[in-house]
């Protein structure tokens, strides 16, 4: 989209590898290490990288889920106002 910055190659790969294991969520809970594991593996990782790998998903995971709760409050406070 115009205005929005370039990734780098590597923040796009994180990026489409979130968006694709959030679906992996079990009843709105953290994605599963296990499939980010195995995730990473059948993209080539090697150990050492898939460590990095799971700590950058679930850094990712805990910012959507920072925007969320702001988000749910934001709207919960205007709620408020108009009463």
């Amino acid at each position: 989209m115009e205005g929005e910055p370039e990734l780098e190659e590597f923040e796009d790969f994180y990026l489409r590898a979130f968006w694709l294991l959030v679906t992996e969520r079990r009843g709105g809970h953290v994605i599963p290490h296990s499939e980010i594991r195995q995730y990473g593996e059948r993209e080539g990782l090697d150990s050492a990288m898939i460590e990095t790998f799971i700590q950058v998903i679930w850094a990712l995971e805990r910012a959507q889920a920072d925007w969320a709760n702001g988000e749910r409050e934001r709207v919960r406070q205007m709620n408020a106002a108009e009463k």
